[in-house]
C-alpha cells in the first residue's frame, strides 16, 4: 500500500509557481460563488495531470468551503470549511471546487498557479467570473513573496 501511494507524498512534483496575484476580498462582501479553477481531469489520481493552486493567507481568519475534487456538483452536505492563519499555504488541485467565505474585515491572500511539465495552462488563465468578485491588486515577484511568507508582512 505504501509504495502505491507513493507518488501522493510529494504534490505537485517539478512544479512552478506562475502568475503570483494579491487578492483582496473586501469586507462585508459575504461568501464568494463556488468555482473551480479547472474541469475535471482524466485521471482523478494523477495529480500532476491538470494545474494546480495555491493561496497564502496574508491575514488571519482566511477561510474557503472546499468540496472536494473529486466531486461533479457542489453539494452543502459535502462543504468542508479550511481555515488559513496568516503565513499559512494552501495547495490544491486546480479541479477543487471551492468557495472563498466572506468576513468582516478585508482579506489580502497571494494567488497562484502550480504549473508541472505535464499540465497545461492558457497564460491569461482566468477561471470564473467570480474571480471578478474578488479585486486583484497586481502581480507579484517570487522574491517578494518568500519575503512576505518568512516575515509575515501583509502586501498591498
Amino acid at each position: 500500500m505504501a509504495r502505491m501511494l507513493q507518488r501522493f507524498y510529494k504534490t505537485f512534483p517539478d512544479s512552478e509557481a506562475n502568475d503570483l496575484r494579491w487578492v483582496k476580498i473586501p469586507a462585508g462582501m459575504g461568501d464568494l460563488p463556488v468555482r473551480r479553477e479547472f474541469r475535471p481531469g482524466d485521471d482523478p489520481l494523477d495529480v500532476a495531470a491538470i494545474p494546480g493552486g495555491m493561496v497564502i493567507a496574508v491575514d488571519d481568519d482566511t477561510c474557503f468551503y472546499v468540496y472536494g475534487w473529486n466531486h461533479n456538483v457542489a453539494l452543502r452536505s459535502n462543504r468542508k470549511e479550511i481555515k488559513l492563519n496568516k503565513g499559512d499555504v494552501f495547495v490544491y488541485r486546480g479541479d477543487l471546487i471551492f468557495a472563498p467565505v466572506g468576513n468582516d474585515t478585508n482579506n489580502v491572500c497571494i494567488h497562484a498557479y502550480l504549473d508541472t511539465p505535464t499540465s497545461d495552462r492558457l497564460e491569461n488563465h482566468q477561471p470564473s467570473s467570480s474571480q471578478r468578485s474578488m479585486t486583484l491588486l497586481g502581480r507579484t515577484t517570487h522574491s517578494a513573496l518568500r519575503g512576505i511568507v518568512r516575515s509575515g508582512v501583509p502586501g498591498p
